[in-house]
């Protein structure tokens, strides 16, 4: 009787798998699958637009906002479920709007190879085994890692960097001495080289709004409307939201605009620009006084909410279009490690903020970093247009 208890707590604690080995397990197949669906997704859209670039980032735009919009459900939905339930029933919510959308999908999944269908070379069966099994490999290296290095010390963040940054490195290699790869597709890579390091930066910033930024409105703004304080989380759901009430604008302009719409590269710069004069008033408001005015937090939460719609399906819409016919999932691969690796370093760097000390000098920083970006663009292509080199989905006027 006394086994077969303690077998059943044995039991009971490996389903639950407490403390740091279940968050890595869990965090291992969230990435997992989400990014094989990002992938997958991504990668139909593109067939999907093949043939009317006029139109390629709109529908890029409009398939942003409904991943967008389904994140602003999630957070909406799971946080208070979780406050007045717990987090068995906010992660349960989840799990169970994933089972609901497996089974919309299930019955509708050949319409979207109908329209656009897949490369005329399928990957064989030994390949996808082999394909397979290296990212299962790598997965249970990467758990290893961060089970035995975070109770050491170890940053889970500059670790998932290091690795993100060596495989787009070796990605860019392969596809670059590839046999498989024509003279004119390897130019079109080089050409998303920026766009790969624009959407780096971005991610980077963006992540400030849950890090440095939420650290820095919790502290030292002033969030009473009224006589009643607005918590700080809410501040940042309006980031998601403005993506998506622009977004939709966006789609109808860039499709009104056609072939005179600016070119990625000028949307890039935009984009960083109004994020960096942004993240620079923050910088400018905290030299001022401690507590930053609760319109400017909002406006700056905004602006990066308006900076996504213009910067991320640009981006992905241009790692689709410049992607050799031999590696068209694998240039959105590179994207989508651009954004990790991104993500990844905006942790990194978030331990050199120090509340109430050096937020001035730390957003400053920032600010002058993104605005010199945002500059190179500008300059990368006016000296595309000095060369004739055309945009690559759509010329400047």
């Amino acid at each position: 009787m006394h086994r077969r208890s303690t077998a059943s707590g044995r039991l009971g604690r490996a389903a639950n798998q407490p403390g740091v080995t279940g968050l890595v397990i869990g965090l291992v197949c969230v990435a997992i699958g989400s990014a094989s669906m990002g992938l997958n997704s991504g990668v139909v859209v593109g067939r999907l637009l093949e043939g009317d670039e006029r139109k390629r980032d709109s529908g890029f735009t409009l398939y942003y906002l409904g991943s967008t919009l389904g994140i602003l459900i999630g957070v909406a939905a799971t946080g208070p479920l979780q406050a007045a339930f717990g987090f068995h029933v906010g992660f349960g919510f989840a799990a169970i709007t994933l089972i609901i959308g497996s089974l919309v999908y299930w019955p509708n999944r050949q319409a979207p190879h109908q329209a656009a269908p897949g490369p005329t070379d399928p990957i064989s069966r030994s390949a996808l085994t082999r394909l397979a099994a290296i990212a299962l490999i790598g997965a249970a290296l990467l758990a290893g890692v961060l089970v035995v290095g975070i109770p050491l010390g170890l940053n889970p963040a500059a670790v998932v960097a290091g690795i993100a940054t060596i495989a787009a490195g070796g990605y860019f290699i392969r596809i670059f001495v590839s046999a498989k790869v024509q003279r004119t597709e390897r130019v079109r890579v080089r050409r998303y080289l920026p766009a790969f390091l624009g959407t780096l930066l971005f991610c980077l910033l963006y992540q400030q709004l849950l890090t440095t930024i939420a650290i820095h409105s919790e502290a030292g703004t002033d969030r009473r409307i009224f006589g009643i304080e607005v918590p700080a989380s809410s501040l940042l759901t309006a980031a998601p939201f403005c993506t998506i009430v622009l977004g939709f604008y966006l789609v109808y302009l860039w499709s009104r605009l056609g072939t005179r719409q600016p070119s990625p590269e000028t949307k890039f710069a935009i984009g960083l620009a109004i994020t960096g004069i942004a993240i620079l008033a923050l910088a400018v408001s905290a030299a001022v006084s401690a507590s930053s005015p609760l319109w400017l937090v909002v406006l700056i939460v905004f602006a990066f909410g308006a900076t996504d719609a213009i910067v991320s399906p640009t981006g992905i819409s241009m790692a689709t279009e410049v992607a050799p016919t031999a590696f068209k999932a694998q240039m959105l691969s590179l994207h989508y490690l651009s954004a990790a690796i991104g993500t990844s370093l905006a942790g990194v760097i978030a331990q050199i903020y120090l509340p109430g000390k050096n937020d001035a000098s730390y957003f400053g920083a920032l600010a002058i970093v993104t605005l010199a970006a945002a500059a190179a663009f500008l300059a990368l292509r006016m000296l595309q247009r000095h060369r004739g080199v055309p945009a690559l989905l759509a010329p400047v006027g």
